[in-house]
Parts: structure tokens; C-alpha cells; sequence
């Protein structure tokens, strides 16, 4: 097998884009029409491994400094491998040719974050061998909670209680929604209430990618009598619902609303094979357990999943 290492280039992007939509462990979120809604915020230095003019796994990946990381503006990135001549000899043999092309053209680091095996369609942790051969050190670990496909645990008293108060409310429905304004000005006032930040989309961004990603990015909104209360914005993969942002206000928290938004996901979920992931509740790259939203999370049965990222000095 003849490989060579090259540069992304706007050329390789179907060829790139397929590789991504077949691949093993990859997400929509490293189709370009994903990734590139923020170059501008952002160095590209993705990578293509081919063999004789055919893409055989790709790496988004950004630079920051002397630092190459695999993606910044991505929660996890890693080597997207189509099934062609990538068994776990071919990754390892794939990842030292990156980092020693990466070291060639001056790069100190390499950071990379594997995807979560909740989101590979086939096993696809060899790199994570390759990694553990070439040096490197694990640097961070967030945890995120996650429901298994078909191994629901139950709900706490508290959320179920919450989650049958909305079901009875007069004048409170749920249904998807399009009201991308009406939601991220909910999310940002409950941001700001609680963290004192921003969302990292504007409404705009959020639009635009809904537009591209219709079917995989989707609101799901409660309204009181006209007035969106609470709302829940999911990225969905083949394998994983993955709520993005969680939103409410007083009342949307108060009816129960925002939980019986949560509570039917993960019942669609269930009903779909699929896993249910409400993303990440570490703070200061990994080191500090925000104790109150993951018992939120706890409450609906989810438990932990590793999200991790490597560092190899080249």
C-alpha cells in the first residue's frame, strides 16, 4: 500500500465528504459544509491520507500556534477511516506519517480527540492504540452522560415527577420548531443567568447549519399559550441524539416543560436503537464536576462517557 499524507484542499471536498458519510466513526459535523461555517475563526491544517488519487481516511484538524489540533472548533475530531485498508497496522502506520509530516513543517504538538465510541457505527479505537505506540499523553478527559439504546434507567422521582406535571398542563404544548430567534434569545438569557457566557452559535450559525443539516439538526420547543418557555436543540447522528443546547425560563423549569422535552427524546431515542448523549458537564479542561447539572443528568438515567483528548510531542 502506497500512501502519501497531502493538505486539505476546496478540490478534495466531495471526495472528502464521502469518505466522511461512509467512514466508520464519523459525523456529520466534519462534512465541510459543517466545518467551514467558521473558518474564518480558525487556521485549516486538515489532512488527507490517499492511496493512488483515493482519499482512505481524513484528519480535520487546526493549527493554534505551533500546536496542531484536531479540530479546534470541533468537541471532538480524530482520523476519519473509511473500511478500505484500515485495519489497526494501517492507523498506526497513518498516524506516525502525520506526525512526522507535521513535525516536518515545524509543529511542537499534536492534539488529537478521538470521537466517542457512542458515535462510531463500527469499532474504531485503533488509533487510540496507535496513539498509546507514538507517546501520547492523555491531557484532558470531560465527562459526559449518555443513555444506552434500549437500557433505559429509571427516572428519579423528582425529574418524573416534573416530566407528569407538564403532561397535565392547560395551554402547554410540545412540537419542532423553527423559531431559531425566539430559541437563542432564551439560551442566551439562561447563559448568561447561570455562567455569565454566550452561546457558541449566533442565531444565524444556527440557521444557516439547520439549512444544510435539516434532518440531523433539529428544535424541539415547548409553548405556553403561544410563548416558548423551554427548548432543547439536537445534533442526531445515525447512532446518537445529542442535545446541543438546553434552554427554559422560570416557568419553562417550573411546569416541567424543559423535562418532558428531555423525557421524549430520550423515549424516540430508545424507540430508535439509538444512544442519547447531553454532552459534557467538566469545567477547567476536565479537572472541576459541575455537580448540579450532571445530577440533572443523572436524573434521567444517564451515566458517564469519557470524552478525551491526547497530546503527542512531535
Amino acid at each position: 500500500m502506497r500512501l502519501e499524507v497531502i493538505p486539505y484542499s476546496a478540490t478534495l471536498e466531495s471526495a472528502w465528504n464521502t469518505l466522511v458519510a461512509e467512514s466508520r466513526n464519523g459525523t456529520f459535523l466534519f462534512d465541510r459544509r459543517f466545518m467551514d461555517y467558521h473558518a474564518h475563526r480558525f487556521t485549516d491544517a486538515s489532512l488527507c491520507v490517499m492511496e493512488d488519487g483515493r482519499m482512505l481516511a481524513a484528519l480535520p484538524a487546526s493549527q493554534d500556534g505551533t500546536a496542531i489540533v484536531s479540530h479546534g472548533g470541533l468537541t471532538y475530531g480524530g482520523l476519519i477511516v473509511g473500511e478500505r485498508h484500515t485495519g489497526a497496522a494501517d492507523i498506526f502506520r497513518m498516524l506516525t506519517m502525520i506526525a512526522e509530516r507535521l513535525a516536518a513543517f515545524g509543529a511542537k504538538r499534536f492534539v488529537y480527540k478521538p470521537v466517542p465510541h457512542i458515535y462510531h457505527r463500527a469499532p474504531s479505537e485503533d488509533d487510540l492504540s496507535a496513539l498509546f505506540r507514538l507517546g501520547a499523553k492523555l491531557t484532558r478527559r470531560d465527562l459526559s452522560s449518555a443513555i444506552a439504546p434500549h437500557a433505559p434507567v429509571p427516572l428519579r422521582k423528582g425529574r418524573k415527577a416534573l416530566v407528569q406535571r407538564a403532561s397535565g398542563k392547560p395551554g402547554l404544548s410540545f412540537a419542532e420548531s423553527t423559531d431559531f430567534a425566539g430559541f437563542h434569545a432564551l439560551l442566551t438569557q439562561r447563559l448568561a443567568e447561570r455562567r455569565g457566557l454566550s452561546p457558541v452559535h449566533t442565531v444565524d450559525e444556527i440557521k444557516l447549519l439547520t439549512s444544510r443539516f435539516s434532518s440531523k439538526i433539529r428544535l424541539h420547543a415547548a409553548h405556553l399559550e403561544g410563548r416558548m418557555i423551554a427548548a432543547c436543540l439536537t445534533f442526531e447522528t445515525s447512532r446518537v441524539i445529542h442535545t446541543q443546547y438546553i434552554a427554559s425560563d422560570a416557568e419553562g423549569r417550573d411546569s416541567g416543560a424543559i423535562d418532558h422535552i428531555v423525557a421524549r427524546l430520550i423515549a424516540r431515542a430508545q424507540s430508535e436503537g439509538r444512544w442519547f448523549d447531553f454532552g459534557i458537564s467538566t469545567l477547567e479542561n476536565g479537572r472541576v464536576l459541575d455537580e448540579g447539572l450532571i445530577a440533572y443528568k443523572e436524573g434521567f438515567g444517564a451515566r458517564g462517557i469519557a470524552y478525551d483528548r491526547y497530546e503527542v510531542t512531535l
